[in-house]
């Protein structure tokens, strides 16, 4: 990502592969950008944002929001990994469930795609859902050893996403400021002796992200 402050106003490009995206609080200078940019590269105009990195964004000029989806992800992690026909549910992970590190009677399959099923949870916690994100971050320390109870797990949040695939995180443009709200998980996973705590930020009162950290007890 490449960023230029001008007389008080910013432009941000954002570089991946070969897809190049401009954002700028002017339009003059958003202008004047794609027209260097055309002119020195080989460059195919697509218009404003509707898909980035399977995300779709929709922009509302009227109320001055941004709304992004990954509905068709969602819905290609489903097919891979074959859940189509199972019922979603309503939480990401099930109340009072306990994932401990895999006994050699509990491993599961080699063939057992886990790692690839993190990866797909990793880019939808860190994208736009991040109420997922502290399930993630559990089932992402048993990657190298995992057991049928992780793997069923992972499955889960699938079927979490599945239920919540029209949801749309969105934000806006006001001037409330930010508010954050935090929740302590005190070491209720037998697996680690630690304090996860859930910090949830609130900006412009419209779209949230929210973070996990590992507090480790004495």
């Amino acid at each position: 990502m490449f960023h230029k402050h001008m007389n008080g106003e910013i432009i941000i490009i954002v570089i991946a592969v070969d897809d190049l995206t401009l954002t700028s609080s002017c339009g003059c200078l958003l202008d004047t950008c794609k027209d260097e940019s055309w002119s020195e590269f080989d460059i195919t105009k697509l218009g404003p944002m509707h898909w980035l990195l399977g995300i779709e964004v929709k922009r509302d000029h009227i109320v001055q929001t941004i709304s992004l989806s990954q509905k068709a992800y969602i819905n290609s992690i489903i097919a891979c990994f074959c859940l189509k026909d199972t019922p979603p549910v309503s939480t990401p992970m099930e109340v009072g469930v306990q994932l401990v590190q895999a006994k050699n009677d509990m491993s599961t399959s080699p063939h057992v795609p886990y790692k690839k099923i993190i990866r797909s949870l990793m880019y939808m916690a860190t994208a736009t859902q991040p109420d997922i994100m502290f399930t993630f971050s559990v089932l992402a320390q048993f990657m190298q050893d995992p057991a049928r109870p992780h793997w069923e797990a992972a499955k889960h949040v699938i079927r979490y996403l599945k239920g919540m695939r029209d949801l749309e995180l969105t934000y806006g443009a006001t001037n409330t400021g930010i508010t954050g709200y935090t929740d302590t998980n005190h070491a209720s996973q037998y697996h680690q002796h630690s304090i996860s705590p859930s910090l949830s930020m609130e900006v412009q009162s419209v779209g949230a992200q929210r973070s996990s950290q590992l507090l480790h007890c004495p």
